[in-house]
């Protein structure tokens, strides 16, 4: 497709060919060799499009570059979009290339916006189990889930830049022809869940900064024990959670702006939380890593405690804990958490998910007594865990004052 394209409440089932036709190590510099990526793609193929895509599902499409779509100098947006069980040599579902010609004079192409977007059990048997890219991603409400790849990026992988053809063709020196400019990620409100790769789950290590506001990423595993969850040169979360991953949490390659951690939760990752040590590690506040202090000593060591929903228990640390400024004023987080759920304006939670005392109290009382409950039955279940706190305390000065005596 070239020009204009939109598809609204469609399917695309089952297409494509068996990939391996155009095998390769990446898919980069494909604008190189037109004929030779021609129809790679498993169900669309674009090429100098804008293009809008909702209402749409792809499923079980399978190609050699983008299982379900390859866009070229392209800018997609896809709004209420499943891709399920895509499959291709590099990108399981998309490969979104800036390539090296511009769409038009104002717009670089290669940019891909999600909303409300569902990627899951997509695989590539080398980069990206459900995008590559070496353009700009902007992701609000999506969810990547059980997506595989061979190699880097079981979710995401950054390809490097494209050198300029425009300007070559405009006769630049070839030598001295410049590349595009390195593509970006922005997510708000994503999880990133169960992916499995050699590498890292998100590679940017070719990408100009990963952003990352209100992400949950937990049980992502990678065969190389040395890999991170994420990897970049220029790395910023808020309110988010990495949790519970074989692998490292972060690992920051040096010679970039590192990484900037608010309100931000890493534990239980069999890696490490920082493989690179604390060099190049910001905190702003209200960050917890456990069980190990490898992110530096401006993290906090503490058990988060987290409930199934990751979210933090009662008795957690990282309830209340977090920072008012990062919670309200991040333009990944708004005010909300993963969920959608309202932040406490004063003392919301540090990592992906809110917690409220009061709202956790009356679901627990609800739970108990089998219904809907009142302003006194919560009153009376705060009473109650407030002699519950003292009579904590008393029994732990009794043991204090026994062993004083012995």
């Amino acid at each position: 497709v070239h020009g204009t394209f939109t598809s609204d409440g469609s399917r695309f089932e089952g297409n494509g060919h068996d990939a391996g036709r155009y095998s390769q190590s990446a898919p980069m510099h494909l604008l190189l060799d037109l004929p030779r990526i021609h129809s790679s793609a498993g169900a669309l193929d674009l090429f100098l499009t804008r293009a809008t895509i909702q209402n749409t599902s792809f499923t079980g499409n399978h190609g050699d570059h983008g299982g379900a779509v390859l866009a070229q100098s392209s800018t997609v947006s896809l709004q209420v979009v499943t891709a399920d069980r895509n499959s291709a040599l590099s990108g399981g579902a998309i490969v979104s290339l800036r390539g090296g010609v511009p769409l038009d004079d104002d717009t670089l192409g290669g940019a891909l916006e999600l909303s409300n977007v569902k990627m899951r059990g997509n695989t590539a048997s080398e980069d990206g189990g459900a995008i590559v890219t070496n353009g700009d991603v902007h992701g609000v409400d999506v969810l990547f889930s059980g997506n595989r790849a061979g190699r880097n990026g079981g979710a995401i992988a950054f390809s490097p830049p494209e050198k300029n053809f425009a300007a070559a063709q405009a006769g630049a020196n070839p030598a001295q022809v410049p590349l595009m400019p390195a593509g970006s990620l922005s997510l708000s409100r994503a999880f990133l869940l169960d992916q499995v790769s050699a590498g890292p789950t998100v590679d940017g290590q070719s990408a100009a900064a990963l952003r990352l506001g209100n992400v949950l990423a937990v049980r992502n595993g990678t065969r190389d024990s040395k890999a991170a969850v994420l990897r970049g040169s220029g790395m910023s979360l808020a309110g988010s959670t990495l949790a519970d991953n074989t692998a490292a949490g972060l690992d920051v390659i040096p010679g970039g702006s590192g990484a900037t951690l608010a309100n931000t939760i890493l534990t239980g990752n069999k890696g490490g939380n920082c493989s690179s040590g604390s060099a190049g590690v910001t905190a702003l506040g209200g960050n917890v890593q456990n069980p190990a202090s490898d992110c530096g000593d401006a993290v906090s060591r503490s058990d988060p405690a987290l409930d199934s929903r990751y979210a933090p228990a009662l008795t957690s640390s990282a309830r209340n804990g977090g920072s008012p400024n990062a919670c309200a004023e991040d333009p990944l987080v708004g005010g909300v958490d993963v969920y959608g759920e309202e932040r406490a304006p004063s003392n919301c939670s540090i990592g992906a998910v809110e917690t409220d005392t009061r709202r956790d109290l009356e679901k627990k009382i609800t739970s108990m007594s089998g219904g809907r409950v009142g302003e006194e039955q919560i009153m009376l279940g705060g009473m109650a865990l407030f002699v519950l706190c003292v009579l904590l305390g008393l029994l732990a000065g009794f043991r204090h004052r026994r062993r004083r005596r012995q």
